[in-house]
């Protein structure tokens, strides 16, 4: 009898204990569980927050160090460069500092402005004029390959410096589409160079010798030029505007369709020159020697050429429309009907004469 109804007891206490384990749990449970994921992955975000921060410590640390060993490697480098640089005896050991400091330049460009004072200071103390009688045509090939240097740079990566080979003698140099603006080649000896596209703006070029030299298409717009010698110099569509050519010597050069307007030939001598379909318009021209000049086809409108020697210049199909020139000047000069001249002179029977037979002044001939 007592059996049973521990049996039915604890039957009942399992039934009761299965209904306690399908109840659902009560809503103060369910928040104590969120809030303890919710912990969870807080505690893991920080977690990975605090690796990133230390990798980043670290690259940053690591970076920091490799940059000033780099710093030191570049220093080591540059110093060496220049010691090579500074051998007397030997030209392949300086051409190995030049080459030095040419890959310094390249790895590290905020150094780029030293590199270049120090290339400059090289030319100009070891690229002196050949002494008489040893036969010397060109320069030596450290100073050429140094100017190689500087030709080649990025000239973005300047600053403030410009080049400065000021007396340097640089003779049949090759510095073609090379970036020389703002330079300082006053007296420098810049004879049969190749000058090819070269961007001479603003550069200060006066005394310079620059016979010779082949400067096609190059920007010599304001550039500083008085007392230079540019005879027979090849200047085919050079860029020469606002550039100041007082007392220069151009006598026999090629400005053929070169851009001289608004330039200062004041007192320049540009007897036999080529300046056929030359601009010279506004071109300031005092007492600037024009004879035996071809200026076929050139602009010269507005140009003041009442002190400019025209003997013997070829002015056919020249434009002097509005330039102030006398009579005797333009008798004087080869014409022909496509010259075009200031109105009063256009209409003088002498100049209608010459300009309708083309005859060539006697003192002209041969």
């Amino acid at each position: 009898m007592t059996r049973a109804p521990r049996a039915a007891r604890s039957k009942l206490l399992q039934q009761l204990a299965r209904r306690q384990r399908r109840r659902p749990p009560s809503r103060a449970r369910m928040k104590t569980w969120k809030t303890l994921e919710r912990t969870v992955a807080l505690l893991a975000a920080l977690s990975a927050i605090a690796v990133v921060g230390f990798t980043w410590k670290s690259i940053k640390q690591v970076n920091s160090e490799q940059a000033i060993t780099r710093e030191g490697q570049i220093t080591d480098r540059y110093m060496a460069a220049v010691e090579l640089l500074g051998n007397k005896d030997s030209e392949d050991v300086r051409l190995g500092g030049i080459y030095g400091l040419q890959r310094v330049m390249q790895d590290s460009p905020r150094d780029q402005p030293t590199v270049i004072n120090v290339i400059s200071a090289f030319i100009r103390a070891h690229g002196k004029k050949p002494e008489t009688g040893t036969g010397q045509k060109s320069v030596t090939s450290d100073i050429a390959e140094a100017t190689a240097v500087l030709k080649s740079r990025d000239s973005r990566n300047d600053g403030a410096v410009h080049i400065d080979l000021h007396d340097a003698d640089v003779h049949g140099v090759t510095l073609d589409h090379a970036d020389l603006n703002h330079s300082d080649l006053s007296r420098a000896d810049l004879s049969w160079a190749d000058l090819r596209f070269t961007n001479l703006s603003h550069a200060k070029l006066s005394k310079a010798n620059l016979s010779n030299a082949a400067m096609l298409f190059a920007n010599l717009s304001d550039a500083e030029l008085p007392f230079a010698n540019m005879s027979n110099a090849s200047l085919v569509r050079a860029n020469l505007t606002e550039a100041n050519l007082n007392f220069t010597n151009l006598s026999t050069a090629d400005l053929s369709w070169a851009n001289l307007s608004w330039a200062d030939v004041s007192w320049a001598n540009l007897s036999n020159a080529n300046l056929s379909n030359a601009d010279l318009s506004h071109a300031t021209m005092m007492r600037t020697d024009l004879r035996h000049s071809d200026l076929t086809n050139a602009a010269l409108p507005n140009t003041l050429l009442l002190y400019v020697e025209l003997a013997c210049a070829k002015l056919d199909g020249a434009n002097l429309q509005g330039a102030a020139v006398r009579l005797d000047q333009v008798l004087s000069a080869e014409i022909d009907e496509a010259t075009k001249l200031p109105q009063q002179l256009a209409n003088d029977p002498q100049v209608k004469k010459k300009a309708y037979s083309g005859a060539r002044p006697r003192e002209c001939e041969g």
